[in-house]
């Protein structure tokens, strides 16, 4: 459910009362992005117990499927979406374009339609050419600009600004203008 705080108005999410999680809320609260185990607005079973990600126009009242795990046989987990609720970040592990089978972060512009692989060095917005990352990719945020996603990874081919030596957590920044990925930080083991 979604509650209008100076209204009182209550909005029912994904079709379900118990198989919907992880909101997220664009930056003027227009948009949420959701997972659910129902597709809605019919509020039929999927076919699988693993979510699907969706974004909800709280004003038109439209719902937008964003992945689906019964057409990617894959799972969408930790998301975030844009202060303009225009794109929605995600973590896919399976058989998405590009994907290793690790969990990478991926991005879906609703303008455009088009699924681009973030945990990537890659500078194309989608391109086979894209290389995913070797290690987990997690914990999407944008910045408040939109210009930038962060998130956090073991990969240890993201960057040019960094030479990796262990896989250990660091801190990523991938420019949604300029198609590039930053080491923003990592966390070293004392030593």
């Amino acid at each position: 459910y979604v509650r209008d705080l100076r209204t009182g108005a209550q909005a029912f999410l994904g079709g379900a009362t118990n198989h919907t999680s992880q909101p997220a809320f664009s930056a003027d609260g227009r948009y949420v992005a959701y997972l659910s185990v129902r597709l809605p607005p019919y509020a039929l079973w999927s076919g699988q117990s693993p979510a699907n990600l969706f974004r909800r126009d709280l004003v038109t009242d439209e719902t937008m499927l964003i992945h689906s795990n019964a057409v990617w046989d894959s799972t969408a987990s930790t998301l975030a979406i844009s202060p303009d609720g225009n794109r929605v970040a995600f973590v896919d592990r399976n058989s998405l374009p590009s994907g290793n089978g690790n969990p990478n972060l991926y991005m879906r512009d609703v303008l455009t339609g088009t699924i681009s692989l973030i945990s990537t060095q890659g500078l194309l917005p989608f391109s086979s050419q894209n290389h995913a990352g070797t290690g987990a990719s997690t914990e999407p945020r944008f910045s408040p600009d939109g210009r930038w996603l962060f998130f956090a990874s073991t990969a240890s081919n993201l960057a040019t600004n960094y030479i990796y030596s262990i896989a250990q957590n660091n801190l990523f920044a991938r420019d949604l203008l300029n198609y590039s990925t930053l080491k923003v930080s990592s966390i070293r083991a004392p030593s």
